[in-house]
């Protein structure tokens, strides 16, 4: 019964001549076919694998640490926050931009629509003799 934080997903680097810890973010997993529980863990490499104890008291949650920004970091967010304003000021200025630009305003309503549309906008306005 040792506690999640405690175990890590190893492989023994033959070059180093030591245990190196692959992913300390174990997930429990008891939906195996022998109703036993499993531990899960990824790596980017295969070979031979053990589950080590750790020791020592880890600080925070460290496992839990990445899925407090969407990118990974502060900056990365901060970018994407950024970009997505960029991306509505755009799209605001181009629905401006068809409702006043005679050309754009074609190019939205339709030929007939924009004939439509400018009818109604000059009934309203007395001509001047």
């Amino acid at each position: 019964g040792e506690s999640k934080s405690d175990l890590c997903l190893g492989f023994f680097d033959e070059q180093e001549d030591r245990w190196v810890c692959e992913d300390s973010c174990l997930k429990r997993n008891s939906t195996s076919s022998s109703g036993k529980e499993t531990l899960c863990g990824t790596t980017d490499h295969f070979t031979s694998f053990a589950i080590l104890l750790v020791g020592g008291s880890v600080k925070g949650d460290k496992c839990n640490e990445d899925l407090r920004y969407v990118t990974g970091s502060w900056q990365g967010d901060s970018g994407l926050v950024g970009a997505l304003i960029l991306l509505m000021l755009i799209i605001a200025l181009i629905l401006i931009g068809l409702s006043y630009v005679p050309l754009l305003r074609k190019v939205f309503y339709g030929e007939e629509g924009a004939r439509v549309k400018e009818a109604r906008f000059f009934s309203g306005q007395k001509v001047l003799d």
